[in-house]
């Protein structure tokens, strides 16, 4: 009977690395269904419940908003350079913020879909936004920040990282520029984006590299052989 060829953890993770990328474009294939049609009640309903939310929320939502920004991509990459002198992450924060604007700019252009404020008779927006809504530039980028970051950061942490790019989604309905259909897609653009070029990078073993450079620089020497997923 022959042996089965054990699969390497590299190879392993990779492959999961890819159905979650795929996942993730399929939803974005999903939310793009009805991006093509005028938005639904439920879109609508969802957008004036977000704009309605209290005031005290606008200075943590507005300064959490600009992690969707390839400005703070570029300023946490250069950090992660000069902080742990590993190339891999600053890249994949790089490659995986540029694809997902580029990505959000080309679904912008191909669905032509009208924001809220001019589609919606009554909106008292707290920002304005030029272009198209769908689909939610900061979002795709947060969402790509997230899917590359969570790779690199000890388990406990991750869940984190995805919060903060949800908040980034719900700070675009707040100020009254996209519709939460927008955001839904940018998240699954971003996340099939910035998981695919994790995939291509590949994941540094151990995985939770900044704690562990933390830990190397503490110690004055680096630990092998300690990866997690």
């Amino acid at each position: 009977m022959a042996r089965a060829i054990p699969t390497s953890p590299a190879r392993a993770t990779t492959r999961r690395l890819i159905v979650f990328a795929a996942m993730a474009l399929g939803g974005f294939a999903l939310s793009c269904i009805p991006a093509r049609s005028d938005p639904s009640g439920l879109d609508v309903d969802l957008f004036q419940a977000g704009t309605r939310l209290p005031d005290w929320l606008d200075l943590p939502l507005r300064a959490v908003m600009q992690l969707g920004t390839i400005g703070a991509v570029l300023v946490v990459a250069v950090g992660v350079l000069l902080f742990t002198r590993r190339w891999q992450l600053p890249l994949a924060l790089l490659a995986a913020g540029m694809l997902a604007r580029w990505g959000a700019e080309l679904a912008k252009a191909g669905f032509e879909r009208a924001r809220p404020t001019e589609a919606l008779t009554g909106v008292d927006p707290r920002d304005t936004a030029g272009g198209f809504g769908f689909a939610s530039g900061h979002t795709s980028v947060a969402f790509a920040f997230a899917a590359v970051v969570s790779w690199w950061l000890p388990r406990r942490w991750r869940p984190l990282a995805w919060t903060l790019a949800a908040a980034v989604g719900l700070a675009r309905v707040y100020v009254g520029v996209h519709y939460p259909l927008d955001v839904l897609g940018g998240a699954a653009l971003g996340t099939a984006l910035g998981t695919a070029v994790v995939a291509v990078v590949g994941v540094p073993r151990p995985v939770s590299g900044i704690a562990s450079s933390v830990g190397e620089r503490g110690a004055g020497s680096e630990r092998r052989g300690d990866a997690t997923d």
